[in-house]
């Protein structure tokens, strides 16, 4: 089927595909990381317990890595994970982008009287369609200067969504937005001022070496709080735009979002080395019964219930071993 033939809900389809892939992306690299880290840890685990030399395997790629330097490490991993952050960032940023382009294409008297049209971009265009294209492209480049919060209202606003976000996941996309915009735009530890008597002064406002520290938990919940605004979005505009909210590919889209929310939750941690207190900490995450919207809630349900199997394995296993101080956590009833 040629571009131009396919229907108005295919294309917007293909918008949010292009998200969902841009977080896959992600999660895989995410997955390639971790992957490198543990087979550092495991060869340095393996030199330290003072392995033969004819069990070392000099051609190891990773024989050189654990050579690095604490600093050296420290600085890889701090860079990685911001760099997580606005990765995700800048792919919401994108969906809602398009989002708001594929709107106003799709009802271009919606670009609005306001819009200036440039004589010169009138002359040169080759066609009403592409002067209609321009209009709708700069439009939407136009509002994606403005925070999330404002674009959602201009979403609502223009084109009469129905768009619903729970207080806690509206206060973490600004949050983590603004975090974003930070990094992005300023990674010094110091502030410049101007004093009288001293002249120009340099106050430290951060760690030197992590300006802008971030942890495992906030890249799941800005993850989190990313897909569930980006799904919210795509069923408000099938559901009200295209009234297509019980189409196949409408449904099976807002199911694989619903897992990608899933992976979100802590579901499958090493509860070996875990304190009962760090696993409760978990379930109470997990098992948050705060509302929330319809694909959240489903991707809760099931990192819920993937919680529940792990615990019970794992449950399973430290009854059969011989170990006597293993932690043992019973799954609630």
């Amino acid at each position: 089927m040629k571009d131009k033939e396919k229907s108005p809900l295919s294309i917007y389809c293909l918008v949010m595909q292009d998200y969902i892939r841009g977080i896959a992306r992600l999660f895989r690299s995410k997955i390639v990381v971790n992957s490198i880290e543990i087979a550092i840890h495991k060869l340095a685990i393996n030199s330290i317990k003072g392995k033969s030399p004819e069990h070392v395997d000099e051609d190891n790629p990773f024989l050189s890595l654990t050579s690095l330097s604490p600093r050296e490490y420290d600085s890889f991993q701090y860079v990685t994970d911001i760099s997580y952050l606005v990765y995700a960032t800048t792919m919401l940023d994108a969906f809602i982008h398009d989002s708001t382009n594929f709107l106003h294409m799709l009802h271009p008297k919606s670009i609005g009287p306001d819009q200036p049209l440039v004589l010169e971009d009138v002359l040169s265009a080759v066609s009403r369609s592409e002067i209609i294209t321009n209009l709708a492209c700069k439009k939407a480049r136009d509002s994606s200067f403005q925070s999330f919060k404002d674009r959602v209202h201009y979403l609502r606003k223009k084109f009469d969504l129905a768009l619903t976000l729970d207080d806690d996941t509206r206060k973490q996309i600004e949050h983590f937005s603004g975090i974003r915009n930070v990094i992005v735009h300023s990674q010094s530890s110091h502030s410049l001022a101007f004093d009288d008597k001293n002249g120009i002064i340099a106050k430290q406002i951060s760690c030197p070496l992590h300006p802008t520290p971030l942890s495992e938990e906030t890249f799941r919940m800005a993850n989190r709080a990313y897909l569930t605004l980006a799904a919210e979005i795509f069923r408000v505009v099938t559901d009200q735009v295209l009234h297509a909210s019980e189409e196949k590919s409408v449904l099976e889209i807002l199911e694989l979002v619903a897992h990608l929310i899933m992976s979100t939750y802590p579901h499958n941690v090493p509860i070996d080395n875990m304190s009962p207190e760090g696993v409760q900490k978990i379930k109470s995450e997990i098992e948050d019964t705060r509302l929330i919207n319809k694909i959240a809630e489903r991707g809760r349900q099931l990192a819920c219930a993937a919680f529940s199997r792990h615990l019970q394995e794992h449950t399973q296993q430290t009854q059969q071993s011989p170990a006597g101080d293993v932690l043992k956590v019973a799954p609630e009833e």
